[in-house]
């Protein structure tokens, strides 16, 4: 043998023992993410801005990173820049928010600290906990900062002017900030969240997971990012001309419009009424006509009728109006039979039946698919077995089809709650209602007619974020409601 085989055996003998401790230690992968995140956090912090300094009044603006608050602090809270327009200028960062920065970037050194020692397996059976507990106590520590800067009244600073002013309102924390929370959440949830089968499935489908990053990269760009925004947007007093990074710190005063405004509390009640009869419509008739297609025998019949039912939903809002306009309108069809003068569209109390009718007419059909689907893989001898014993139709529907398509029913019925804040029909709404209805007034139309038409984009972001939380607490929620009653879940 050759020295060229031994060498040859020996990397190939070492690849294979760092495949197998890959694949039993789970702290390598951990410890990796761990570190990948806290380098990432730890450059951002150090060489890109933390704050931004502003001033509405004239044309300026400054970055700070976190160098200028360390010579800031030693110098007594006094940061000077020199701008071409106005030239050289001070301002005082207060001790505070230098202290918060600086004690987030000590945390991110040791969450890097840990990630190492854990990629080499120093922790032993404790590392999973040491991981995500330093991760996720980063993530807490940043929100607790994040919060203190943007809506403490007690820090204060200086402006170029030496009046003494919030800290919020002379300086605002850039999208630095924000990643580093981010990270912070990726690097304690991973260290959580890595066990040995994660990593197995990991090196086993890798090629699949590097299909998968465009993919993620888009979500990232065009849904998390987009989120990013929205929830800061609800923070500022947003200025078209400012944009959404130079409008000014308001803290959580758009969220506290919301819950202080005389008239939410019914809104929310109209919104939360109108989603959960949209969600019972969209349930249980579904269900119901999929049965009673799936038992009809006329197979061309029952294709012809899947055909007529399923085409209303591809119609758009604006038709469907339109139709029923051509039957409710004073001059349409129900008052021509009825030989009267009935102003159904002007009518409250006809407001929500008009919804929910044109609702289930538009859907109904198109909810059966879902069904139908899942009718298909019931077993046919449970049904043959059932009518052996005497069960009749009814019982052969509540004791064998019902039970069978349970699954499918549980997770329309968790996506259906999770949308209740949102599921009142804004497009819907819009058309069939006007700003003077009380009935009309959901949480979405309140933000077009309240928010929007004067300018206030911040407290729209804020009842989006509103909605949007309590729908993923309702998922969560349900979700794990239906998997300790009915034994099924989403995950």
């Amino acid at each position: 043998m050759t020295q060229a085989d031994v060498l040859h055996g020996s990397v190939a003998g070492g690849k294979r023992k760092f495949s197998e401790v890959f694949d039993s230690s789970p702290n390598i992968l951990r410890g990796g993410i761990a570190t990948v995140c806290a380098l990432a956090a730890i450059v951002l912090l150090l060489a890109a801005p933390i704050f931004t300094f502003g001033d509405e009044s004239i044309s300026l603006s400054c970055n700070v990173g976190f160098f200028g608050l360390m010579k800031a602090l030693l110098g007594g809270g006094s940061y000077s820049f020199t701008d071409s327009e106005f030239g050289a200028l001070t301002v005082k960062v207060p001790a505070g928010a230098t202290i918060l920065i600086l004690t987030t970037v000590i945390l991110w050194l040791a969450f890097l600290a840990v990630g190492i020692v854990s990629i080499f397996g120093k922790w032993g059976s404790a590392d999973k906990a040491v991981v995500g507990a330093v991760g996720l106590g980063a993530f807490c520590w940043q929100c607790i900062a994040f919060v203190i800067l943007i809506a403490s009244k007690g820090m204060r600073s200086t402006n170029i002017f030496g009046v003494e002013t919030a800290f919020y309102r002379t300086f605002s924390v850039t999208a630095t900030y924000l990643v580093c929370i981010l990270l912070a959440l990726i690097g304690g949830c991973c260290a959580l969240g890595i066990n040995s089968r994660n990593v197995k499935n990991v090196r086993r489908y890798k090629l699949m997971y590097l299909f998968l990053l465009p993919a993620a990269a888009l979500v990232a760009i065009y849904n998390l990012y987009p989120m990013l925004l929205s929830f800061c947007l609800s923070l500022k007093n947003y200025v078209i001309a400012d944009g959404i990074w130079g409008s000014a710190w308001i803290g959580f005063r758009n969220f506290k419009t919301i819950f202080v405004d005389p008239d939410m509390l019914r809104i929310i009640g109209n919104t939360l009424l109108i989603s959960v009869l949209r969600m019972v419509i969209s349930i249980i008739p579904p269900i119901f006509l999929a049965i009673m297609l799936f038992d009809m025998g006329a197979h061309k019949v029952r294709k012809g009728i899947q055909t007529i039912i399923y085409i209303p939903h591809f119609f758009s809002w604006v038709v469907v109006y339109a139709i029923a306009y051509a039957f409710v309108n004073p001059d349409g069809l129900i008052n021509n039979l009825i030989r009267g003068d009935v102003h159904i569209l002007a009518n409250e109390g006809a407001f929500i039946p008009l919804l929910l009718i044109t609702d289930l007419w538009k859907e109904c059909g198109w909810g059966t698919i879902l069904y139908m689907a899942a009718l298909t893989n019931v077993d046919p001898s449970l049904h043959e077995a059932a009518a052996i014993d005497g069960a009749g139709p009814v019982k052969r529907l509540f004791h064998v089809t019902l039970p069978s398509i349970t699954p499918t029913i549980v997770f329309t019925t968790v996506m259906a709650v999770g949308n209740l804040l949102k599921g009142a029909g804004y497009e819907q709404i819009m058309l069939f209602g006007s700003e003077i209805m009380k009935n009309a007034q959901v949480i979405d139309t309140w933000v077009v007619w309240k928010g929007l038409q004067s300018l206030q984009y911040g407290l729209g972001a804020a009842v989006s974020f509103f909605q949007s939380f309590i729908g993923m607490l309702m998922v969560i929620g349900c979700n794990a409601l239906s998997k300790k009653w009915v034994g099924v879940s989403l995950y």
